[in-house]
């Protein structure tokens, strides 16, 4: 089976997943957080969702880690 025949279909990411990479976001904002660290937990929670096929939960994920990324101006 391919891996792409394992993708769930979920238009939102979950709201534990959401919570997680949120609180590392905010976190990272709020200072409390260094740059890498949030970079490194935001980079592992994708991992967990591509590993559990959650496109949505992924999706999240790499959006903050743009955010991150863009913020900091690596383009």
């Amino acid at each position: 089976m391919a891996d792409h025949d394992n993708i769930q279909n979920d238009t939102d990411p979950t709201d534990e997943f959401d919570a997680r990479c949120l609180q590392a976001h905010r976190s990272w904002e709020a200072g409390q957080l260094p740059f890498r660290e949030a970079i490194a937990r935001l980079t592992i929670y994708s991992q967990e969702a591509i590993t559990a096929g959650h496109a949505a939960n992924q999706g999240r994920a790499e959006q903050l880690l743009g955010n991150l990324q863009h913020f900091r101006g690596n383009l």
